[in-house]
């Protein structure tokens, strides 16, 4: 009896003495910070917009959290711009520029099962809002004429890449393919482009 009530006594202790340890370890870890990043690079348009534009620019600019387990959320603006000479009135040139915002999942994986050495691949998939901007302008039958649309659609993206440390900085090497679903508008069938980007993570 009073063995066992010697035991009971000595189980907040043994409690106490695996507890407070692993409190203090996780106080000294160093707490995950989130990054900042951007990006730049050329876009090839593809399917309607394919059709009708031509190699585009993008360029980006995202904060990432880490979420554990090689994990992190990124959130992400973006803004692609394409021109073309083959769409009328006659003797003028159109514009597209989509701005898009995404909340992405980009998942990292080990440098042993990559690339050897100190390249990284990592995956990249989400899904946001972007927004279509056209604009066409030339001279038709000597009058300077102009119009412009703007118009929001759903989309997805999902890509990989490969991340290198340079410095304190990450370089970034990635090919994204976005796809903006049906709606109206230009490309009013889905509408896809396909970035390939240089990007650094501070």
């Amino acid at each position: 009896m009073h063995r066992t009530l010697r035991l009971a006594g000595s189980c907040p202790l043994l409690l106490m003495a695996t507890l407070v340890p692993a409190m203090l370890r996780a106080q000294a870890a160093p707490p995950r910070r989130s990054n900042l990043g951007a990006s730049l690079g050329p876009v090839v348009p593809l399917g309607e917009l394919g059709r009708a534009a031509d190699l585009g620019l993008r360029g980006s600019a995202w904060i990432e959290s880490p979420a554990g387990g090689g994990a992190a959320g990124r959130l992400e603006g973006g803004i692609d711009h394409f021109t073309s000479d083959r769409a009328p009135p006659a003797g003028g040139r159109a514009a597209v520029s989509i701005f898009s915002l995404t909340a992405n999942v980009v998942t990292t994986g080990r440098r042993d099962r990559i690339v050897p050495g100190r390249v990284r691949g990592y995956a990249i998939g989400g899904l946001g809002v972007y927004t279509t901007r056209t604009s066409a302008g030339g001279v038709f039958g000597g009058v300077a004429t102009g119009k412009t649309e703007s118009h929001a659609r759903i989309g997805v993206n999902g890509g990989g890449g490969l991340q290198l440390p340079v410095g304190g900085l990450q370089l970034l090497v990635e090919a994204r393919f976005h796809l903006l679903l049906s709606g109206s508008g230009f490309g009013s069938r889905n509408t896809g482009y396909l970035p390939l980007t240089l990007g650094l993570r501070f």
